[in-house]
C-alpha cells in the first residue's frame, strides 16, 4: 500500500467532518439496534487514512479495547442540534413598516446585534427620534433596518445551525480523542466507506 509522510494531522474539512459524523451516526443507530452497552470496537472500512501524520489509501482499520463513552453522548447532541436546526423561520415577524421593524430590534441583545452587523449605529438621540417619529432615516438606514429585522426571522434557525455544526465537530473530536487516548496517534478517516462498532 503506498503511503505517504504528511506530517502533523491535517484538520477535517467541515464537509469531511459532515461526512465522517454522518457514517458514525449511521453506525452507532446500526449497533444501538442490537446492543445495551457501549462498544469497544470500531471498524472503519474503505477509507483514506492518516494515521500519525502517515496517510494510506483506501484500507479498512480495526480499532480496540476504545472508550466510546464520550462519542455515545455527543452523537446524541447531535442528533438534538440537527432537529433543532431543522426547524424553519420565525413566523412571528411580519412587520412591513422600517418604524415597527425598528421597534421590533430595539430592547434585546439580538436586535441589536442584528443591526450592528447590518450596519445600522445611529446615535442615541437619532434612534429617540426615529422612534418617536419626529424624523424618518434616510434610504440607507431604512435598508438596513429591513435586513437587521429579516435576520430576526432566521436568527433562531441560524443559530441552531452553527450549535449543530459545533456538535458535529465535538461528536468526531470524540471518537479523534477515544482513538488518541488508545494509541497515542492523532488519526484522521477520510472517503469512509462504512463504519461498524462492536463489542
Amino acid at each position: 500500500m503506498a503511503s505517504k509522510n504528511t506530517g502533523p494531522a491535517t484538520p477535517y474539512t467541515d464537509a469531511e467532518e459532515a461526512a465522517l459524523e454522518a457514517a458514525f451516526e449511521h453506525a452507532w443507530r446500526a449497533y444501538q439496534a442490537g446492543e445495551e452497552q457501549i462498544p469497544e470496537r470500531m471498524t472503519v472500512y474503505g477509507a483514506r487514512v492518516e494515521w500519525a501524520g502517515v496517510e494510506t489509501q483506501r484500507a479498512a482499520v480495526r480499532l480496540d479495547r476504545l472508550n466510546l463513552d464520550r462519542a455515545g453522548a455527543a452523537l446524541s447532541a447531535v442528533k438534538q442540534a440537527n432537529a433543532r436546526a431543522a426547524q424553519g423561520e420565525a413566523t412571528s415577524y411580519t412587520a412591513t413598516g422600517w418604524h415597527a421593524q425598528l421597534r421590533a430590534l430595539t430592547g434585546t441583545a439580538r436586535g441589536s446585534e442584528l443591526a450592528d452587523r447590518a450596519g445600522l449605529n445611529p446615535s442615541g438621540r437619532t434612534l429617540r427620534a426615529w422612534l418617536a417619529e419626529d424624523r424618518p432615516p434616510n434610504a440607507a438606514n431604512q435598508r438596513a433596518i429591513a435586513e437587521a429585522y429579516s435576520g430576526l426571522r432566521t436568527y433562531g434557525r441560524d443559530h441552531a445551525q452553527a450549535a449543530a455544526r459545533a456538535a458535529r465537530h465535538d461528536a468526531v473530536e470524540a471518537i479523534n480523542d477515544a482513538v488518541r487516548n488508545r494509541y497515542g496517534a492523532d488519526v484522521r478517516f477520510r472517503d469512509v466507506d462504512r463504519i461498524e462498532f462492536h463489542n
